[in-house]
This record gives C-alpha cells, structure tokens and sequence, in this order.
C-alpha cells in the first residue's frame, strides 16, 4: 500500500527516498518479528480469555 505513495511522502515530509525507505524498512523488520509471535500467542493461549 505504500509503495505507490514513497515519493509523495518524500516531497510532504522533505526527506531523500532512501529516507524514506529506510522508515518502512524501521516498520517492518519489527512487525515480521512480533506477528509471528503474537499469532503462536492466540493460537496457544486463545483470542478470547
């Protein structure tokens, strides 16, 4: 979803493409780690108490 929007972002937020690269990768590598986690946290423990 953001990829089409990069260099509306770059020209808004006045930051390089690499910049602004750099912030989705800041996104993602942590929500690849914690998604995963969480999914074996609902499947272990339940989605409702």
């Amino acid at each position: 979803m953001l990829i089409p929007v990069l260099p509306e972002m770059a020209t808004a937020l006045r930051v390089s493409q690499m910049e602004i690269s750099l912030i989705i990768t800041m996104f993602s590598v942590p929500a690849g780690l914690v998604i995963p986690l969480a999914g074996f946290l609902s499947d272990r423990f339940g989605r409702k108490r």
